[in-house]
């Protein structure tokens, strides 16, 4: 079962170098997801990191890390503030990651990963239906397609994409043929 990630470091200043000394981020997660054991995270409920005197996040202070939610690619939307509540950083979507994480190693606004959320899938057609007709740098799946070494109407498909009037096997370059 996963555990929250603990809070280090961060230095956290306002614009002019004063040390958010005492201040606190807030953390609101991108949407609602899931912990790996099964307990739901709320996007909605916002999350409060106090600092210290030196703008660091105070012994102690955890939170779940990005790499154990699920849907993949959540972020967090983090906001400094001040002592006195005043925005001083961000608002900025950040990424957590790990069992312990030092704030103090973020870029702002950098998502530490960002994984694609599933599979392109091909519009696929026969070699027949496909034809002659395409727009230039249009990809297809073409079903009875023949690869390499497959014979006359043996194909068992292959992608293709559209280019100088055929539609073309990327392996070869060439026409593709049924």
């Amino acid at each position: 079962m996963s555990s929250p990630c603990t809070l280090t470091g961060g230095s956290f200043q306002d614009s002019e170098g004063n040390v958010l000394a005492l201040g606190y981020l807030t953390f609101r997660l991108s949407q609602d997801a899931s912990v790996n054991g099964g307990s739901n995270i709320c996007s909605g409920v916002e999350i409060r990191i106090a600092l210290d005197s030196s703008g660091n996040v105070v012994g102690g202070s955890s939170i779940w890390g990005n790499d154990v939610l699920s849907p993949i690619n959540t972020f967090y939307r983090v906001t400094g503030y001040t002592a006195a509540g005043q925005p001083a950083w961000g608002p900025n979507n950040q990424t957590i990651q790990g069992t312990s994480f030092n704030l103090g190693l973020w870029v702002p606004n950098q998502v530490i990963s960002w994984v694609p959320t599933g599979s392109v899938v091909l519009p696929q057609a026969t070699v027949g239906v496909l034809g002659t007709t395409g727009i230039e740098g249009q990809v297809a799946y073409a079903t009875n397609g023949r690869k390499v070494g497959e014979g006359s109407g043996s194909g068992t498909g292959v992608p293709v994409y559209f280019s100088n009037g055929a539609w073309r096997v990327y392996s070869t370059d060439a026409a593709v043929q049924s």
